[in-house]
C-alpha cells in the first residue's frame, strides 16, 4: 500500500482561534510505533476547553481523542497482529 506524502487535519492554530482544516506532512512510523489512518474521531468539551488554552496547551493543537482507525503502517519492532 502507499502512503499519501501530506494529509488533512484540522487544529487550533492558537488559544481562541477556530478550527482550520490544513495539509500536514505525513511521517513514517518509527521503532514500536504504528501510523493510524483515522476513520472517524469525536471532539468532546475537553477540545473545547483547551481550544481556549483552560489546560496550559501547547498550540498549534489537534482536537480529537476518541478516534476510530485503521493500522496502515507498522514500525520496527511492531507487530501486525
Amino acid at each position: 500500500m502507499s502512503l499519501p506524502k501530506t494529509f488533512k487535519q484540522a487544529a487550533f492554530r492558537s488559544a481562541g482561534a477556530d478550527l482550520t482544516v490544513e495539509d500536514a506532512e505525513l511521517k513514517l512510523p518509527g521503532p514500536g510505533e504504528v501510523l493510524v489512518k483515522v476513520e472517524a474521531c469525536g471532539v468532546c468539551f475537553s477540545d473545547s476547553f483547551a481550544q481556549r488554552n483552560g489546560m496550559g496547551g501547547v498550540f498549534p493543537a489537534v482536537p480529537g481523542h476518541e478516534i476510530i482507525g485503521r493500522v496502515v503502517a507498522v514500525g520496527d519492532g511492531g507487530k501486525e497482529e
